[in-house]
């Protein structure tokens, strides 16, 4: 397998309904093939072993629902221009599989709301953006994504956000 020299880490970070993703996504149109795409997101701890009822209860808004021993091996290969396995979270099953076709670029755009939490992880980006936005705003564009794109409910997301 080819490795990349020079690989480069872009952090994105802000509150949840930020504009992360549409961040990252004009990014990518801009960079094109040069740049691939990475959501903390992905780095979930698996959670299919735990009851329904429970898995509803899950706060995703806290740092320990990712695995960051994984994230961390993760971000070391990227710099390493070694391409590496690319989780995946499933909000539907809780399971966390391999995504398929994602390939190591020269700029990785990495979005999440807890990427610069842990002071050791922060070494591994080379530019670090942080949005905001008002908090009303941040809360709809949330139940809006989280309803149509993971299977939950409006009163769900609304109860998480309380």
């Amino acid at each position: 397998m080819k490795k990349i020299p020079h690989v480069r880490i872009i952090a994105v970070v802000g509150g949840s309904g930020a504009g992360k993703s549409w961040l990252v996504a004009r990014l990518g149109q801009f960079l094109g093939r040069q740049a691939c795409h990475v959501q903390l997101d992905d780095f979930y701890r698996d959670r299919s072993h735990l009851p329904p009822g429970r898995r509803r209860r899950i706060n995703f808004d806290h740092p320990r629902a990712i695995d960051w021993t994984r994230l961390e091996k993760f971000l070391g290969r990227c710099l390493q221009g070694r391409q590496t396995a690319m989780p995946h979270y499933e909000f539907k099953t809780h399971r966390v599989t391999r995504r398929d076709g994602w390939q190591l670029r020269p700029i990785v755009i990495m979005e999440g709301l807890w990427l610069l939490r842990r002071r050791r992880l922060r070494r591994y980006f080379d530019l670090k953006l942080f949005l905001d936005a008002p908090a009303n705003l941040r809360c709809t564009r949330r139940v809006h994504r989280d309803v149509a794109e993971r299977g939950f409910t409006a009163a769900s997301v609304k109860q998480q956000l309380a």
